[in-house]
């Protein structure tokens, strides 16, 4: 498969996005993920091993968060080598030919999943209880939302919210790296650290919920 071809299978797949238009960070790990999808196609290996692969990651992130010390930064590594894995499973189901509405769901069930890992990870590290509940539902109504309206729908304008799981990722890794900063003047601090990311995460996912009706608004008027 050539990139072109890449590009073109990307874009049907996964609401019309154009690899060729995205940030060039994003661009250039894309096209990583392109090659090595394309050299583990060669060997067999399928979509669901990747998507089992990143699951197993995202349940190592609370599970080593928890040991608190530097060892939120290990849980750091576990959520990259997640999302690296989840990456190159959806490459390797555009160079596959594999996705199905099926492959679809199963995809947005890990995902979905991840971030509860995510933030379970945050809650041992001491945030309170109603803070992470609180942004879980904003993160469900943003997911739902947008599954109710349709990426079909959603596709002719811009539809990328500052509450979109980009913003998601970079809220947890900030959380744990600074929980592990913080660590060695006392767990307290650390907490603090971790509590004061997610109350803007919080306020970053509502105000991406509240772009989000705005967009469905002009779309659908």
């Amino acid at each position: 498969m050539t990139w072109n071809e890449f590009v073109a299978g990307w874009a049907g797949a996964y609401g019309g996005y154009d690899l060729r238009y995205a940030a060039a960070p994003r661009r250039r790990l894309l096209a990583a993920a392109y090659r090595v999808s394309g050299l583990l196609a060669r060997f067999g290996v399928r979509p669901a091993s990747m998507m089992v692969l990143s699951a197993v990651f995202a349940a190592a992130v609370p599970v080593i968060a928890l040991r608190g010390g530097a060892w939120p930064l290990t849980a750091a590594a576990m959520l990259v080598a997640g999302l690296i894995a989840d990456t190159i499973g959806s490459g390797l189901s555009v160079v596959t030919g594999g996705i199905t509405r099926l492959s679809g769901f199963y995809q947005s069930l890990v995902e979905r999943f991840s971030e509860f890992c995510w933030l379970m990870a945050l809650a041992l590290l001491g945030t309170k209880d109603w803070l992470i509940f609180s942004v879980a539902a904003i993160v469900w109504a943003h997911e739902y939302v947008k599954a109710r309206v349709g990426a079909a729908a959603l596709r002719p304008t811009a539809t990328t919210t500052v509450g979109d799981r980009p913003t998601r990722v970079w809220s947890v890794l900030v959380a744990l790296v600074l929980a592990a900063a913080a660590a060695q003047w006392g767990q307290d601090l650390a907490a603090a650290a971790v509590t004061l990311v997610v109350l803007s995460w919080l306020t970053l996912a509502l105000v991406g919920l509240g772009q989000l009706f705005g967009i469905i608004r002009k779309v659908l008027a």
